[in-house]
């Protein structure tokens, strides 16, 4: 009879591990799960970030205007050989995004460029 109720104890420790080492495993896909599906997010408001400050950038050198993003002006239409770079932040849920804007200089049509055209380069900074 003790042998039986041993054996018993036995099979019940074993079957809680079993289901403990689950719930955990469970749990830390789900964790990594989160934390990709945030990241993810993050990133496409960054895209979309940088994206508006180029459209903008673009939308002031067209009208030939004074690209002013509130964090002081870049007048880079005045002179097409200087390069300046136009930065300015959009706050998101709490986060905020640096957008980087660099206007280069007007390209001369060598190869790969297109005469009189310039160049944007966007990056931004934000946390994970």
């Amino acid at each position: 009879m003790r042998n039986k109720k041993g054996i018993a104890l036995m099979i019940i420790m074993a079957f809680s591990l079993m289901l403990v080492i689950l719930a955990g495993t469970i749990l830390a896909i789900l964790t990594s799960s989160g934390r990709l599906n945030e990241h993810q997010l993050r990133r496409t408001l960054a895209y979309y970030a940088a994206n508006a400050g180029v459209q903008y950038t673009l939308e002031c050198l067209r009208m030939a205007t004074t690209v002013d993003l509130g964090r002081g002006a870049c007048d880079c239409c005045a002179d097409p050989t200087r390069t300046c770079t136009v930065s300015f932040v959009i706050p998101q849920n709490g986060q905020d995004y640096t957008v980087h804007v660099r206007i280069g200089t007007v390209f001369g049509g060598g190869f790969g460029e297109l005469a009189g055209t310039r160049g944007l380069t966007a990056t931004v900074d934000y946390t994970i």
